[in-house]
């Protein structure tokens, strides 16, 4: 299995669900289907550092493409869990006190309330497919030092 079958899969899962007692009953529930590496090139971060561009969204999660070409400032998100799947590239990344490398096919989870930061040291941009839960809100990127 191909990891772009493979990351498809999550998001096709992930991306499903039902309002039920957990959701937004407002919010539909639809399998998304989305290519990343298209999604980056459609939605580059111009000239930002780094770009966040939301996918699909559901009522218990939201799915957004991340390319980052220098860094992701120190943050911490107070209402969800991020968990971020590297497609391409890759860097290092400062999760609470310490600093991980991560590379293309890495998963890391950064449970809600934790600061972390990024910073890219492959030759390309780095790309990645983040999964916000519950879905991210407007507002809940808190910059720290």
């Amino acid at each position: 299995m191909s990891r772009l079958t493979i990351v498809l899969a999550i998001g096709l899962v992930a991306g499903c669900g039902s309002g039920g007692d957990y959701g937004d009953e407002t919010i539909p529930a639809v399998p998304a289907l989305i290519e990343i590496d298209s999604a980056a090139t459609t939605h580059p971060p111009g000239d930002r550092p780094a770009g966040n561009v939301e996918l699909s969204r559901g009522p218990r999660v939201s799915l957004h493409v991340v390319t980052v070409v220098s860094e992701v400032a120190p943050h911490v998100h107070r209402y969800s869990d991020e968990t971020v799947f590297f497609w391409r590239g890759g860097g290092l990344m400062k999760i609470g006190n310490e600093m991980k490398e991560v590379r293309a096919g890495m998963v890391i989870h950064i449970p809600r309330g934790v600061p972390h930061s990024f910073r890219r040291t492959s030759p390309e941009p780095a790309i990645a497919l983040a999964v916000y839960t519950p879905p991210f809100i407007a507002g809940d990127r808190h910059p720290v030092e």
